[in-house]
């Protein structure tokens, strides 16, 4: 029997949990053993996950990097980003945005019903290094990523009328092109 739309992402919905579960899980496993010295943390984390030691080393980053906000600036209501939205911030800071900036997208991000995409979140960091000089279809064709994103993200809420979904998948048919 095939599945609804709503049980469909149902569905979707926690398998993105599992999967962003699992991820921040191993990564905070690998933090822990680089803080408490735990010999050969590297390289058991490495076999044991399959992965490369670079991704090992920035989950690692990611984990220091929510811990240092979380610590020193946030509560823990932005739990609920996923990993990729807290990779997508540290590597912003690594690339000098201002803790004041990405405490002002966390604010965004977490208070924006659906939940911002980590596409569009992407975006919105590249706004804030935004060079004036970046050709115009160059800012547009950005822009209409974004919109993308967001619509794909309306698409998950179950309260949204079948007719408008219709709308939003003829939306995005004629944006794939531009994406």
């Amino acid at each position: 029997m095939q599945m609804k739309p709503y049980e469909y992402a149902v569905k979707a919905r926690q398998l993105a949990i599992d999967v962003n579960s699992s991820l921040w899980a191993q990564a905070e496993h690998a933090a822990m053993g680089k803080r408490d010295g735990i010999e050969n943390w590297l390289e058991i984390m490495v076999a044991e996950s399959g992965r490369a030691e670079s991704t090992i080393y920035e989950w690692v980053k990611v984990v220091e990097f929510k811990d240092s906000l979380l610590e020193f600036r946030l509560t823990q209501r932005y739990n609920r980003l996923t990993f990729s939205h807290w990779t997508a911030l540290c590597h912003a800071s690594e690339r000098g945005l201002s803790a004041e900036t990405v405490l002002k997208l966390l604010h965004h991000v977490d208070d924006t019903k659906p939940r911002v995409t980590v596409e569009a979140l992407r975006i919105m960091i590249a706004d804030e290094f935004k060079d004036p000089n970046l050709p115009e279809s160059i800012r547009i064709r950005k822009s209409i990523i974004g919109m993308s994103a967001k619509l794909s993200s309306m698409m998950l809420e179950p309260s949204l009328p079948q007719d408008w979904r219709e709308h939003i998948e003829a939306a995005q048919r004629e944006l794939a092109p531009i994406v």
